[in-house]
């Protein structure tokens, strides 16, 4: 059975064309918490308050000239969610180079 697909809104388009090694449309994320939590714990959370929306596990899929959201059955949610140590001092400096990387 094919994945499900809808058609790209006119917005999406237009941000998917402004897509360039350049210019990545890539959205970020940097979390900050005041104490540590179980990295099971963030992401138990991520699933249930962000993968209840379809378009959190879905991929563009491109057929001719037309462009479509399409449901991604091997999405993991793994491959996108990372725990990394900062070097040095683990300060703001680093911090900031490291998300700016």
């Amino acid at each position: 059975m094919a994945p499900k697909r809808t058609p790209m809104s006119s917005v999406d388009r237009a941000w998917l064309r402004m897509d360039t090694s350049e210019n990545p449309m890539m959205i970020s994320a940097v979390l900050i918490f005041e104490s540590p939590i179980p990295i099971k714990r963030l992401k138990r959370t991520l699933e249930e308050r962000f993968l209840k929306f379809r378009r959190f596990h879905q991929r563009v899929v491109t057929r001719g000239d037309r462009v479509f959201w399409e449901d991604d059955p091997l999405f993991d949610l793994d491959n996108h969610l990372h725990r990394i140590a900062l070097p040095g001092n683990g300060g703001l400096n680093e911090l900031q180079a490291l998300a700016s990387d």
